[in-house]
């Protein structure tokens, strides 16, 4: 293997003017002449939902297309978390001792170099999948993660220039998808119960607990992305299943990727629901011998209106009156 060394202008740089795009310089050994990759941060972008609203079947089909890498769950903000509460610790150290002994070689970090040290390590993630990836070389870069909308203020600060694509489901349907894919997991979230992390011994429960978190987490990214004027565009899981080809050439225009009939319905059937349904799932790594530890499929049925078949229609006004509105502000009824 080639030593590879790395050379990343930070996107709050681009943001403050210091460079003119974001260069990521991949430089191999001698045997191998030097990659380089340049890309504009509009070019990068971010698949974000609510879990279990399709998310990984949108990033699926983007990653079909000959112009797009759109990398699955990075896992950027399990890393990012404590990033940030070290860089407060240390804040607050270098602050302490400026009390004690006085003036000190350095100086408090700004709250734009603890960004330029996050972002960094994003770029780098990105930078990972690239030096990776086989074929063309993509037009546009992005990645799936809910947990992008949960933090989507640090992202609209940390990436101002990217663009954003939010897939929304009914939030009835959301339940239903997690309670399935849940189920074989069941006894262990028991066991790992905590107030972050609730056991429901029934599907109502779920509901009485995802509805109102549902609809904060939609409303957050829709007056973040108001507010900090990003590329941001909306779509239906709905009309993604019922007018596919229409739902998904209108992300691909977003992007401004080339959103040709022939290009979206190769996309669509490559990545299609069914195609993916059939793919073999790993299983669940804790205890592969325990055949009730095998991991739930990540796609079930994917149907329209499944929560009739767990859901009463008082169940149903139940979870719309918990959403403050939100059920009937986007037509699901």
């Amino acid at each position: 293997m080639p030593t590879i060394g790395i050379k990343i202008y930070c996107p709050t740089q681009l943001k403050r003017g210091k460079v003119g795009d974001l260069g990521v310089c991949i430089i191999f050994d001698d045997a191998v002449p030097p990659r380089e990759i340049t890309l504009d941060p509009s070019e990068l972008f971010f698949v974000l939902g609510a879990a279990k609203s399709g998310t990984t079947w949108l990033q699926k089909l983007l990653d079909c297309h000959p112009d797009i890498l759109c990398t699955g769950e990075g896992g950027f903000h399990t890393f990012i978390d404590p990033l940030t509460s070290a860089l407060q610790r240390y804040t607050d150290d270098l602050n302490n001792r400026q009390a004690v002994f006085g003036e000190q070689t350095f100086v408090p970090l700004e709250a734009d170099e603890a960004d330029d040290l996050i972002a960094n390590f994003i770029v780098r993630r990105f930078q990972a999948a690239l030096a990776t990836h086989e074929g063309p070389e993509p037009r546009h870069i992005g990645n799936k993660d809910p947990d992008h909308g949960t933090n989507i203020e640090l992202m609209a600060r940390l990436f101002p220039q990217a663009r954003y694509i939010h897939i929304i489901r009914d939030g009835r349907d959301r339940v239903v998808s997690a309670w399935h894919w849940l189920a074989p997991r069941r006894e262990r979230l028991k066991a790992m119960a905590s107030p972050k992390a609730p056991y429901f011994k029934t599907i109502h429960e779920m509901a009485n607990d995802f509805a109102p978190k549902w609809a904060h987490y939609i409303r957050n990214i829709r007056q973040t992305a108001a507010d900090a004027g990003l590329a941001y565009h909306e779509l239906r899981y709905e009309d993604l299943v019922n007018r596919p080809e229409e739902t998904f050439g209108a992300v691909l225009e977003f992007l401004g990727a080339e959103a040709g009939r022939e290009t979206t319905a190769s996309c669509l059937s490559e990545a299609s629901f069914d195609r993916l349904k059939k793919k073999p799932r790993a299983t669940d790594q804790t205890n592969t011998a325990d055949p009730s530890r095998l991991a739930a499929p990540l796609y079930r049925n994917g149907r329209i209106g499944d929560w009739r078949h767990h859901f009463s229609e008082a169940d149903s006004r139940r979870f719309a009156d918990a959403t403050d509105g939100l059920m009937d502000e986007l037509g699901y009824h």
